[in-house]
């Protein structure tokens, strides 16, 4: 379709009273609304859910429920030569008394 005089230019809007930019969908709002409402009303049993379930279950849980409260950081890159072993350990805080077998 090709533009005629009556569009509107780049930058210009045609209702200039429409819905502002960044202006959240009231449906988006409600159901926003809605989710914090039931996870605030059933919290207690969440965190008895939360404790049942095995440390590594409970870290993947952590690590998606994470990317919605925290920020995300950016990617950090280092560069040179490495020599030797590099080991990376985790411990569960639970496990700290266990001996290994």
């Amino acid at each position: 379709m090709p533009i005629e005089d009556g569009w509107p230019k780049k930058g210009e809007v045609r209702n200039p009273n429409g819905r502002g930019k960044g202006t959240k969908n009231k449906t988006t709002i409600e159901m926003k609304e809605f989710i914090s409402a039931v996870l605030s009303e059933n919290l207690d049993r969440m965190r008895d859910d939360f404790d049942k379930v095995s440390p590594a279950t409970r870290l993947m849980l952590w690590d998606r429920f994470a990317k919605y409260i925290l920020p995300t950081l950016s990617q950090t890159q280092i560069e040179g030569d490495i020599r030797g072993k590099i080991e990376v350990v985790l411990k569960y805080a639970d496990e700290e008394n266990k001996t290994d077998e």
